[in-house]
């Protein structure tokens, strides 16, 4: 963990729980090691709500754009061990040190849906970046996904899932057609999550209490409980996964 996040994170982990107030489900289900982290992503707020709900430093892509437009941006970022990405063209020198990170068992912390979504709350499309470092390094690819976008002393959810399963796609070449199967796959369960989620936020009672146990239950599999929720049997949800 550099000094400058440790500073960060002890000045600004009270003030972030007090302004966005957050329940956390299914934090067990994170794996040990390298882990990459992906979330939905609506507001400049997010990168830090959700490394202050993750036990250990998250080491983020951020827009080149920034550090080109201001020294002190610049500087910040490498203090923080944020990787700078150009989104214009193929950057081999940020993909080789965000290879490395991951390599030395880092969490790297990606929003997929590639900027901020402005216009509602729903998952948008995916970019193959997360995916492809996965693919690369075997990096379990982990979402947390916020239930609302965020707003100060409103109550809020983010729900962790299981790894995500791409082992359709183990040992094959990357070429385009793979990376756009595992978007689709990392797409289809980031919904799924904020559909559970969302339903979740709507119960009251004995019926939210014991859903929240299952959902904190690292033994039972997220789409299980997905499938539950929605009445869906395993043949169906392969039909929609697959069609």
């Amino acid at each position: 963990m550099t000094l400058l996040y440790l500073i960060a994170a002890i000045l600004l982990i009270i003030p972030i729980w007090i302004l966005y107030p957050i329940q956390v489900l299914g934090k067990k289900r994170k794996p040990r090691g390298k882990l990459i982290l992906v979330s939905n992503h609506m507001t400049a707020a997010d990168p830090f709500l959700l490394a202050v709900h993750h036990n250990r430093q998250v080491y983020y892509l951020g827009k080149s754009e920034f550090t080109k437009k201001s020294k002190f941006v610049r500087i910040i970022f490498k203090w923080l061990g944020v990787t700078s990405v150009d989104r214009d063209k193929p950057d081999i020198a940020a993909i080789k040190a965000i290879i490395k990170r991951l390599n030395q068992g880092k969490t790297v912390g990606i929003y997929p849906e590639g900027t901020r979504n402005y216009k509602n709350e729903d998952i948008q499309t995916i970019k193959s970046g997360s995916v492809m470092f996965a693919l690369k390094t075997g990096a379990p690819v982990v979402p947390m996904i916020l239930c609302n976008r965020p707003k100060l002393f409103r109550k809020n959810i983010y729900l962790t899932g299981d790894p995500v399963d791409f082992s359709e796609l183990k040992n094959q070449k990357l070429t385009s057609e793979v990376l756009d199967r595992a978007d689709e796959i990392l797409y289809d369960y980031m919904v799924k999550l904020h559909q559970t989620v969302r339903y979740y936020s709507s119960l009251k009672g004995k019926e939210k209490k014991n859903l929240k146990k299952k959902l904190n239950d690292k033994n039972i599999k997220f789409i299980d409980i997905y499938n539950e929720i929605f009445n869906i049997s395993d043949n169906k949800n392969n039909e929609i996964t697959n069609g």
